[in-house]
């Protein structure tokens, strides 16, 4: 579908000064009056007071925005990753173009109401002030609108002096239709100076950058949070001087699911850690399987909620994360914290390098029957996209579960690189993978287990 594009005019610059100038005037005759406060607003507050819905743009193209914004989702998910990027920087653009927003300087006062969802869109925030620091967005005091017994969870509380936080019961109603999509950060496409960015390729390029700059961690916690949690957690047999390592595996009870696997394949990873000396902390949900008692094993998955407050710390403090394709995975990096991502898909994508200390272990892909290379995988929907049990249905696609073994070794390579600072590779094996990568327009470049690749490489990179 294309959309029309309106032609920018300056009626639309002049009327968007004038109401911002109007609207910082009121605020600034309110502080005055109210607060004493004799600071001159800056000029985004104008945008800010838009978002409450109480002034309001209508065209004849938001409609077809907002429409088109939600079939990119569907695009997104069936793999027609660069299709539906070009959309959504179409879709904004024009909105920007609407709204009369030219400055190559300006950004959305306000953080989309996404990024306060679940725990791995909360970590995109991080990558937000750490792109503001490298300058690769503008910089500048953000909004997020949450919810008031939020303010004093862990992770929003250690970024409050750098994002102001809103409870989002006073504007539950304001929504964030297309007209207002300027002053709202869309998440998955962020404002630059010179157009906007996939939140991928915006990832990606933060920590490259971080990592060429030797700047460590883009976030710290509170210290006397650890200090609590390091207390607390000796209940659960977890010592001063004990190292873990913190598991997440996403647990759907449905193997058709392409992120989804069992639990029990990583049992013997587990024991590997534990006859090692380590312990593991296994975070997630009350739906996910029970695993026996084991000694060493703290399971802070089960029923009991207040079990939560210490997720963060697992995936900020531990020697490495073992995890899945899942919203944990993106906590850890901020915290300068290897990771282990195994029963990987989506690996045009997702394989983001976040670290020289990040491993992926791939899923097998079969279709018809017969594995897809590498190349193969790239050029498929398997390769961008977030497939559906009916999408892999009705392509005859299956993924094929990473074994014990298979994650054992991974393990074993990790643990290597941690503790021992072991990084020899295969440069020729590390070649042909880059080699396949720049056949696309865009593929993340986040290193894959050697031991996987010396394994699988005669068709995986045939």
């Amino acid at each position: 579908m294309r959309i029309q594009t309106k032609i920018k005019s300056s009626s639309n610059i002049l009327k968007s000064f004038i109401l911002h100038f109007a609207l910082r005037q009121v605020i600034r005759l309110f502080n005055t009056l109210l607060h004493r406060n004799y600071e001159k607003p800056t000029k985004y507050y104008g945008n800010y007071l838009l978002a409450t819905g109480i002034f309001s743009k209508s065209n004849e193209n938001l409609f077809n925005f907002d429409r088109t914004w939600n079939e990119t989702y569907s695009m997104f998910n069936r793999g027609e990753y660069q299709k539906s990027i070009s959309l959504r920087n179409e879709i904004l653009s024009e909105v920007y173009l609407i709204n009369g927003v030219t400055d190559e300087n300006y950004f959305p006062p306000n953080f989309s109401k996404d990024f306060s969802g679940a725990i791995g869109h909360q970590g995109h925030l991080g990558v937000h002030l750490a792109a503001q620091d490298l300058g690769l967005i503008p910089s500048g005091r953000r909004y997020l609108h949450i919810k008031k017994e939020d303010s004093t969870k862990p992770f929003f509380f250690s970024i409050k002096d750098r994002i102001g936080l809103l409870s989002n019961s006073f504007f539950h109603n304001s929504g964030e239709p297309p007209s207002q999509w300027h002053i709202f950060e869309r998440m998955q496409m962020i404002k630059t100076r010179n157009g906007f960015i996939d939140l991928h390729q915006l990832v990606e390029k933060v920590y490259l950058l971080n990592s060429q700059k030797n700047n460590g961690p883009i976030l710290e916690l509170d210290p006397i949070y650890y200090d609590n949690c390091r207390a607390k957690l000796k209940k659960f047999g977890l010592n001063d001087d004990d190292w873990f390592v913190t598991l997440h595996v996403r647990d759907a009870g449905n193997p058709s699911e392409h992120n989804s696997q069992s639990i029990w394949s990583y049992l013997k990873a587990i024991q590997y850690i534990l006859d090692m000396g380590g312990k593991i902390i296994r975070i997630g949900d009350a739906k996910m399987p029970r695993l026996p008692d084991i000694p060493g094993l703290i399971d802070l998955s089960d029923k009991n909620e207040s079990n939560q407050y210490f997720h963060l710390y697992a995936l900020s403090k531990a020697k490495f994360f073992i995890g899945t394709l899942s919203g944990p995975k993106v906590i850890p990096p901020l915290f300068n914290m290897p990771m282990l991502v195994t029963n990987m898909t989506c690996l045009g994508l997702e394989t983001i390098n976040y670290s020289e200390k990040t491993l992926y272990v791939p899923k097998k892909i079969k279709q018809n029957k017969a594995f897809l290379s590498f190349e193969q995988i790239l050029n498929s929907p398997a390769g961008f996209g977030s497939l559906t049990v009916q999408d892999i249905k009705d392509k005859n696609i299956i993924f094929e579960s990473n074994s014990e073994d298979e994650i054992l070794k991974a393990v074993i390579e990790i643990i290597d690189l941690v503790f021992n600072d072991f990084g020899a590779r295969d440069d020729s094996i590390d070649k042909r993978v880059g080699a396949i990568r720049k056949s696309q327009a865009y593929a993340s470049t986040g290193l894959l287990s050697t031991s996987w690749l010396e394994e699988n490489s005669s068709w995986f990179l045939a």
